[in-house]
């Protein structure tokens, strides 16, 4: 698993995306994030694309860093 550090060049906030190479997971979550949407973003643009909910994976527990869309 790989772990991207980025800065938003308008607020100065750095985020951290993980890439989980082996199954093709990228956390979203931090873009959501990052544009100052609530945490119901992922799940209500996952609900709003029919067929994508199907290949999203979603954390609960664990690492605190890793959960997420």
């Amino acid at each position: 698993m790989f772990k991207y550090s980025f800065t938003d060049p308008v607020d100065g906030e750095s985020y951290d995306v993980m890439w989980d190479y082996l199954g093709g997971f990228v956390r979203i979550s931090p873009f959501f994030k990052c544009r100052k949407h609530k945490k119901t973003g992922p799940s209500k643009m996952l609900s709003m694309n029919p067929g994508l909910r199907d290949v999203t994976f979603h954390m609960t527990g664990g690492n605190r860093t890793a959960q997420g869309t």
